[in-house]
């Protein structure tokens, strides 16, 4: 089966995916885009490469949020983690 066309609504859609915590190659499964098709839109396209970036940015956010909430309740790993 063809992989369809990377579109710029699914670029978008693409950031707003990566940005809420998603992989890549997840995203490229749901969205039936190719990984290498991925490759050459952000090679091409040095704005969306940025806004790939800035949104993996904010995905590391949230795991970093999710690492200082264990250590609140208590997870002593994640407190020796979280202070290291």
């Amino acid at each position: 089966m063809a992989k369809r066309k990377f579109t710029e609504r699914k670029k978008q859609l693409f950031i707003n995916l990566i940005a809420n915590g998603n992989t890549i190659v997840n995203i490229c499964d749901a969205m039936d885009i190719d990984t290498s098709t991925y490759r050459k839109a952000r090679a091409a396209d040095p704005e969306f490469a940025k806004e790939v970036d800035e949104a993996k940015k904010i995905r590391l956010h949230l795991v970093e949020d999710a690492l200082f909430m264990s250590a609140i309740s208590g997870n002593v790993l994640a407190q020796k983690f979280y202070l290291v």
